[in-house]
């Protein structure tokens, strides 16, 4: 082989590996929700309305196309508040590891999270996270168990 064609080679070969990578998902990102989307999201919790963004996925597509809607939740472990959805949501990729302000699905049911407190590891299939709440602080802490959560579209 000559020079030009090794050299052409080798750039079509960096251009394909290149390409291939951006398109595979990272199975280490599996523990990192995605950047947020630019829709963004009212999460009033009580009385309390507060800024939310919704995740650049399938499930938070989805959760999106049930706006408006109101949870009644309950606390667990102390650290989330949980409630049922009217339905289950897209699958999607489940983490074991969440932040304060996380808000995600657990795919086996049709159960939705808002974590408060950091805490113990989900167990599998892991939750599908869906949105961040922005500046959560102490509404869902010092709420009592159970308390009200409403979804909608940001004005």
């Amino acid at each position: 082989m000559n020079t030009a064609k090794i050299s052409a080679f080798a750039m079509i070969l960096t251009l394909l590996t290149a390409c291939g990578s951006v398109d595979q998902p990272s199975s280490a990102n599996t523990q990192n929700p995605p950047e947020a989307s630019a829709m963004r999201i009212r999460v009033t919790i009580g009385q309390t309305p507060l800024d939310a963004r919704l995740l650049d996925n399938a499930t938070a597509r989805d959760f999106a196309s049930l706006l408006p809607l109101t949870i009644h939740m309950k606390d667990l472990h102390g650290e989330e508040k949980y409630g049922p959805l009217q339905r289950p949501l897209a699958a999607g990729t489940g983490q074991s590891t969440h932040a304060v302000g996380d808000f995600g699905f657990w795919s086996p049911g049709t159960e939705i999270a808002v974590y408060y407190r950091d805490g113990e590891s989900i167990p599998g299939p892991g939750i599908v996270m869906i949105g961040r709440i922005d500046r959560l602080g102490d509404a869902l802490s010092q709420s009592d168990d159970t308390v009200d959560v409403t979804f909608s579209a940001a004005d």
